[in-house]
């Protein structure tokens, strides 16, 4: 028989125990976003050509934490495991995958306040359409606000998303050549150099 908490804090949650999970399970993406507000986090890390992204929850009971997880789970998010944070003895659940980060940011962000431009810059970077420069930035205006309990973080790089992934890509597929054929002529790093050569001494270019 299903239960449910009431009020202010309880609304969206039921008592119900799933797959052997000790806790309370929410229901719907509101009361999830609510508490997101209150003890979630936006976590980044600043790369050399992106930003890695994560959203994070941390709690003193660990039953709580396992009922958000089981709701991420059925929700289709990849959650990972309810872990000890020892510099601080709290609970900490972490989602990186950028397809479950921007699953979660869509779903919270109708109905999040005080993290809602937070959420809304997660998907921006992530979906390409802002710089990590850009999302760094934003990151940092939260702070100054007072909306946001981190550190002022150095700028980040100047690509988007999908920028970094294609000069990455690229940056493969040069090793890859140099590492089979170096600089010998005929090669195929030797002939694209060629082929670019040409294609910026021919006169039609530019017109």
């Amino acid at each position: 028989m299903r239960q449910s908490l009431l009020g202010p804090m309880g609304a969206g949650l039921a008592t119900d125990k799933p797959s052997g999970v000790d806790g309370y399970v929410y229901r719907n993406w509101a009361c999830l976003a609510g508490y997101f507000d209150g003890d979630g986090t936006v976590e980044f890390r600043v790369l050399e050509r992106r930003v890695e992204v994560r959203l994070a929850f941390d709690d003193n009971w660990k039953p709580f934490l396992e009922g958000v997880r089981a709701f991420l789970l059925s929700k289709d998010v990849v959650a990972g495991l309810v872990r000890r944070k020892v510099q601080s003895k709290t609970w900490h659940i972490v989602i990186s995958g950028g397809e479950s980060v921007k699953l979660m940011c869509r779903r919270m962000l109708p109905y999040s306040t005080k993290k809602q431009m937070e959420l809304s810059g997660v998907l921006s970077y992530l979906n390409s359409q802002i710089s990590g420069a850009q999302f760094v930035e934003l990151m940092n205006d939260q702070v100054r606000k007072g909306q946001r309990t981190r550190k002022i973080r150095p700028g980040g790089p100047p690509y988007t998303k999908g920028d970094a992934a294609r000069i990455g890509r690229a940056i493969g597929v040069k090793h890859m050549l140099e590492t089979r054929w170096g600089d010998q002529a005929g090669s195929p790093l030797s002939s694209l150099v060629e082929d670019k050569k040409r294609l910026n001494s021919s006169p039609l270019v530019g017109r």
